[in-house]
C-alpha cells in the first residue's frame, strides 16, 4: 500500500515540482538579463544626450534644447540581444527611459497548461551634468529606479 501511494502520488508530485523549479530558474535569468539589457540602452542613451544650441554663433549661456540620438539606445539593447519596446526622452530633466520584453517558452509547465512565460524591463537614466549644457560633449548618466 505505501509502495503504491509513493509511485502513484509522491513520484509525480516531485517530477511536477523539479520541473516547476527548472522553468521558473530560466525565466529568473530571463528577467535579470532583460532588466541588464534595459539599463544598458538607457545608460547609453543617455551619454549620447547633447545639448543643441538654437544659435550656432553663441558661445556661453546659450539657449538651445536636449537631444537624443534614439539610435544608441536602441543599438545597445539590440547588442545585448533584444530588441527594445520603447526608448523615450524627456528633454526637460534630460532622461532616458528604455522598455525591453520577452516571451520565453516553458518545457515542464507545458504539462499543466503554461507554455509561455512573459517577462518585461524598463530602466531610466538621467543626464548627470545638467548644469553645464554648454559642454556638448557625451557626459556621465546615472540609472533611477
Amino acid at each position: 500500500m505505501i509502495i503504491f501511494f509513493v509511485g502513484v502520488l509522491v513520484i509525480p508530485l516531485m517530477l511536477i515540482f523539479a520541473g516547476l523549479t527548472v522553468d521558473l530558474g530560466a525565466f529568473g535569468v530571463l528577467r535579470d538579463k532583460l532588466q541588464r539589457a534595459a539599463d544598458s540602452a538607457a545608460t547609453a542613451g543617455a551619454s549620447a544626450v547633447t545639448w543643441q544650441k538654437t544659435d550656432p554663433a553663441c558661445s556661453t549661456n546659450c539657449s538651445g534644447v536636449w537631444t537624443l540620438n534614439e539610435d544608441v539606445s536602441r543599438a545597445y539593447s539590440s547588442l545585448n540581444g533584444y530588441t527594445p519596446a520603447s526608448v523615450s526622452f524627456d528633454p526637460a530633466v534630460p532622461s532616458v527611459f528604455v522598455s525591453v520584453a520577452s516571451v520565453m517558452d516553458t518545457s515542464f509547465l507545458r504539462l499543466i497548461g503554461i507554455t509561455s512565460l512573459a517577462s518585461a524591463a524598463q530602466a531610466k537614466a538621467v543626464r548627470s551634468n545638467i548644469d553645464e549644457p554648454e559642454r556638448s560633449k557625451p557626459g556621465r548618466s546615472r540609472l533611477t529606479q
